[in-house]
C-alpha cells in the first residue's frame, strides 16, 4: 500500500492539468515508496520473510517478489520508452522511469546472487525463471488474444454485403431540416 500511495502522490503532484496535488505531495510520495520498496528488500534479505512456520518460507513469497522484480522493471523500462516516443518534454520523467527500472533490475541481480536468511540465490533463480515464463504467457497470451478478435472482426466486416445506398432528401425533407436549423440557431438567448 505504501507503494501504491506513493505512486499515487507522484504521479498527481506532478505535469497533470487537472486535480493536481500540492507539489510537497511528491516529496511524501517519493519517500513512501522508497519505504515500501526498502520494506520487501528487507522481507527478502532480512528477518522480515514471511513464514507459515519457524523456517519455512511462505510459498507465495516466492512467487511474489521475482515477478513483482521483474515485472516492475520492465513496466518501468516501457514506460520511459513510451514517454520518449510520445510525450513532449518528458524526458526528466522518462529518466526517472529508467532509474526506477535499473533499481529493480540490481534488486534482481542482487536476489540471484546474494542469499538471504531464509532465501538463498538458487531458489530464488529458479522462481525468476518460473516468473519469467508466466510473465511470457501472459504477453503471448494476451497479444495473441488481441490478434484473434481483430482477426474475427475483419473477417466478419469483410463478409458483410455492400451497404446500400439511399435515396437523396426530397424537396420537403430539405424544407423540414431547414426549418428545424433555421430555430436553433437563432444565436439569440431568450
Amino acid at each position: 500500500m505504501l507503494i501504491v500511495l506513493g505512486i499515487y502522490l507522484i504521479s498527481f503532484s506532478g505535469n497533470v492539468p487537472v486535480g493536481k496535488l500540492p507539489r510537497s505531495d511528491r516529496n511524501i510520495g517519493v519517500v513512501m515508496t522508497g519505504f515500501g520498496f526498502i520494506w520487501l528488500a528487507g522481507m527478502h534479505w532480512w528477518v522480515l520473510t514471511p513464514q507459515l512456520s519457524p523456517n519455512e518460507v511462505n510459498p507465495y513469497w516466492y512467487v511474489f517478489w521475482p515477478t513483482f522484480i521483474l515485472l516492475t522493471s520492465c513496466l518501468a523500462s516501457c514506460s520511459a520508452v513510451t514517454l520518449l516516443m510520445i510525450g513532449e518534454r518528458r524526458k526528466t520523467e522518462s529518466n526517472t522511469m529508467f532509474i526506477v527500472s535499473g533499481l529493480c533490475f540490481t534488486l534482481l541481480l542482487l536476489g540471484l546472487n546474494v542469499d538471504g536468511p531464509l532465501v538463498t540465490g538458487v531458489e530464488f533463480r529458479q522462481h525468476l525463471w518460473l516468473a519469467v515464463a508466466d510473465l511470457s504467457g501472459i504477453a503471448v497470451g494476451s497479444s495473441l488474444s488481441i490478434l484473434v478478435f481483430a482477426l474475427v472482426i475483419y473477417l466478419y466486416e469483410r463478409n458483410l454485403p455492400a451497404p446500400k445506398t439511399i435515396n437523396p432528401p426530397t424537396e420537403s425533407e430539405l424544407k423540414q431540416v431547414s426549418s428545424l436549423i433555421a430555430t436553433h440557431l437563432g444565436g439569440e438567448e431568450e
